[in-house]
C-alpha cells in the first residue's frame, strides 16, 4: 500500500512538471515582437525587425 502511494505521488509531480515546461513553450511562442515608430508617423504600421523610421529616422520601439 505504501508503495502504492509513493508511486501515486511521483506520476502526479511528473505530470506537474510536463505541464509546467509545455507551458512556458507555448507563452514563449506567442510572443512575437514588432517594432513601431514613436512618433507614429507612418501610423499604425508595425516592423518585424529592429530599425528606424523610414519618415523621420527614428528608432523604432517594441510593441506590446
Amino acid at each position: 500500500m505504501k508503495k502504492l502511494l509513493i508511486i501515486t505521488a511521483l506520476v502526479g509531480f511528473t505530470a506537474v512538471g510536463f505541464e509546467s515546461c509545455s507551458e512556458g513553450a507555448s507563452s514563449s511562442e506567442q510572443t512575437v515582437e514588432s517594432y513601431a515608430c514613436p512618433m507614429k508617423c507612418e501610423g499604425d504600421k508595425t516592423h518585424s525587425e529592429k530599425g528606424n523610421c523610414s519618415v523621420c529616422g527614428m528608432e523604432l520601439t517594441a510593441v506590446e
